[in-house]
Order: structure tokens, then C-alpha cells, then sequence
């Protein structure tokens, strides 16, 4: 590339068409493209789904440009919708990396249904801490964050996940908090998380990580409280690389056994 590639901070993961797409970069007035571009759907070595959009923007501050999503008119005019790639340019022509956005009704997406419908929420559970302090999930609202629902310290496979995230995740910039139905946390004290008891299991019941005894569950929140992924299951969640990649725009995942 000739010189260094601009970065989009944040970004939407939904737009409706027609609608503004606010756009966090730095340097935002050295942007002369904003563009989405449509991934592929190879058959038979032709592409008719393949396009790119470029869009009208203005740059409203020094880290903030304004983007005006395409228009829906006539089976959604140039951009049916679906998931597109958004790419800004700097004045060389240098792209960014891209971020994922979804681009239409939230009806139109079964995987942002199944969002919408599980979403954790910003409920106010009673959690309590290691020193028995009232704890409330809002805390974390404001930067991305990583909750892990764990049966307890005796649980081998809970402790591996935990293990081995601690190898995976810049948890310094990504908060992790840990959840346990168990009340006495000492036996957690160690670990360099965040850990909650829920001794009701009301996260649990909640999050539906509860049969007839709580199980495994991990949700990847963003800054505002959405859930970028959700697993809920009678194993620990060990794909780190896609914990990685939903904090870095990739589509929304939601699977429950």
C-alpha cells in the first residue's frame, strides 16, 4: 500500500436503507471514499451478486464521517439486503480493513431475529462479588465485553476455557466476567477477571444456560450492549478465533443446543 492504511474504530452493525451510518476513523477528513462492497456468490464463474456501492459522506468532526446507507426503492434499488463489506479510502487510495454491516430490515436477517429475540438485555441481576459487594452487569456497558457462564471451579472444562482464554484475549481492552452459580468465589479468586456469583441463577435462566442445573454459556457483547455472539451449550465455548473476529465486525452468531 502507499502509506499506511486508514482505520474504521466502529461502525454500525445494522443500517436501514436510506438511513445515516455513523462511521468512527481517525483522520476523518483525509477520507475521499466511503464504499460498500457486496461478498461473494460464485456460481457456475459468474457473480451476480458481486457490486460495489460507493456512497455520498461528509466528515462531521475529526474522527466521525457520516455516510448515507443506499436506497430500498424496487426490490432494494443497488443494495438488496444482506451483509456488505464497508471500506473507507484514504486521498492515496489506501482501504481499510473492512467492517461487517448488515444493510436492510432486521426482518429480512433470521440471524439478527435470533439476536434480537435472545438477547441477553441489560437486565439488573442481583451479582455479588468476591467481597460479597451488589455487582451489576451495566458496569461493563461502554467498551466491548466477554461474559462466561462457568458451573464452578470443580468443573474441569470450565477452567480449561478460562485457561486458555487468558492466552487468547487482550482481556486489558476487552473485559471478561466470569459468572458461576456458586456463592463462594475464593477458589476463583486467582483469575485475572472479573468473577460474580449468581446464586439464584438468574443469568442463567435468563440467558436460557439452565436445564434441570446451569450450563455452559459465553456472550460477546459491544460497546452498547449488543450481543455479537451468543453459545449456549453443555460444553465450554473454545473458538477464541471467532470471539476474535465478532469483536472485529464479523456477523453476529447466536447458537444454542
Amino acid at each position: 500500500f502507499r502509506g499506511p492504511r486508514p482505520v474504521i474504530s466502529s461502525a454500525a452493525g445494522f443500517v436501514a436503507h436510506g438511513a445515516t451510518i455513523e462511521i468512527k476513523a481517525s483522520n476523518a477528513s483525509d477520507i475521499q471514499r466511503v464504499v460498500l462492497a457486496r461478498p461473494a456468490a460464485v456460481t457456475h464463474q459468474t457473480d451476480s451478486e458481486q457490486r460495489i456501492i460507493p456512497l455520498s459522506f461528509r466528515a462531521t468532526s475529526a474522527d466521525t464521517i457520516e455516510a448515507q446507507a443506499p436506497g430500498g426503492v424496487g426490490q432494494n434499488a443497488l443494495a438488496p439486503s444482506g451483509y456488505y463489506m464497508l471500506f473507507i479510502l484514504n486521498r492515496d487510495g489506501v482501504p481499510s480493513v473492512s467492517k461487517w454491516i448488515f444493510v436492510g430490515k432486521k426482518t429480512d436477517s433470521p440471524n439478527l431475529q435470533a439476536i434480537q429475540s435472545s438477547t441477553p438485555g441489560k437486565d439488573d441481576f442481583k451479582l455479588v462479588d468476591i467481597k460479597g459487594a451488589k455487582r451489576s452487569l451495566n458496569e461493563f456497558l461502554g467498551r466491548p465485553h466477554v461474559v462466561i457462564l462457568i458451573k464452578g471451579a470443580f468443573c474441569k472444562a470450565c477452567m480449561a476455557q478460562l485457561s486458555d482464554l487468558q492466552k487468547r484475549l487482550e482481556f486489558s481492552k476487552v473485559p471478561v466476567v466470569v459468572i458461576t452459580p456458586v456463592d463462594d468465589l475464593s477458589a476463583l479468586s486467582d483469575l485475572p477477571f472479573s468473577v460474580f456469583a449468581d446464586p439464584d441463577h438468574s443469568v442463567f435462566r435468563k440467558w436460557g444456560a439452565f436445564t434441570t442445573e446451569p450450563i455452559h454459556s459465553t456472550v460477546v457483547f459491544n460497546e452498547r450492549g449488543d450481543v455479537l455472539l451468543k453459545d449456549v451449550g453443555e460444553k465450554p465455548f473454545m473458538d477464541f478465533a471467532t470471539i476474535e473476529a465478532v469483536l472485529n465486525g464479523k456477523p453476529a452468531i447466536v447458537r444454542q443446543e
